[in-house]
């Protein structure tokens, strides 16, 4: 089986296209058979880290991560989901794991097991100790997404700040058909995700 530890670095989609998963868009049905596509796909195996389900450290399954295209103009494009360990998953996910540190949710000592996980990983296939992520501030720099683009063919993306382009500039590509925002701004955003 072929490993993309690359996978880690897959930016998190940008805040004016939060609630407008492909999942949520096209319902369960379609959700179900692409997870079984992903974990067949993979061998039932994390893509990123090889592990099995069995070998796992805080799940017994694979999870299911959306992959996009992620482009300076705020075009953002599904392309598709890949098999993914709990550990690995997350690790993508850093702010929202911090978001579950502060609720509670989440221990902190998970979140920085997580972090090592996800910083070993990339460690062995940079060919050096590198950290990636650390503590709280879930920073990728723009020379691993280089070298992810560079060396795999799985997907490609752009690096991007929030700050690229317009709130209205975002927008979703999924199967041609394009998907807009549900916030008018991110005070909105604001208002619905922090319920300020």
């Amino acid at each position: 089986m072929r490993l993309f530890p690359w996978l880690l670095l897959h930016p998190n989609i940008p805040k004016p296209l939060h609630g407008l998963a492909p999942r949520v868009i096209l319902g369960d049905s379609w959700w179900r058979e692409q997870k079984e596509k992903a974990r067949r796909k993979s061998d039932n195996y994390c893509q990123a880290c090889g592990i099995s389900p069995r070998q796992a450290k805080y799940h017994q399954w694979l999870e299911t991560h959306e992959c996009y295209s992620i482009y300076a103009n705020g075009k953002v494009e599904f392309k598709t989901c890949v098999a993914l360990c709990h550990s690995c998953h997350n690790f993508i996910h850093d702010g929202r794991m911090q978001m579950m540190v502060k609720s509670g949710e989440f221990s902190e000592e998970k979140y920085f097991d997580i972090l090592d996980h996800g910083n070993k990983i990339l460690s062995d296939w940079w060919g050096q100790n590198i950290k990636v992520k650390d503590k709280f501030n879930g920073v990728v720099h723009p020379k691993f997404i280089n070298k992810a683009n560079s060396k795999n063919s799985l997907l490609k993306w752009e690096y991007w700040e929030d700050d690229d382009c317009d709130w209205d500039d975002y927008h979703l590509i999924l199967y041609g058909q394009r998907y807009e925002s549900k916030f008018e701004d991110y005070r909105h955003w604001l208002e619905h995700y922090e319920g300020l």
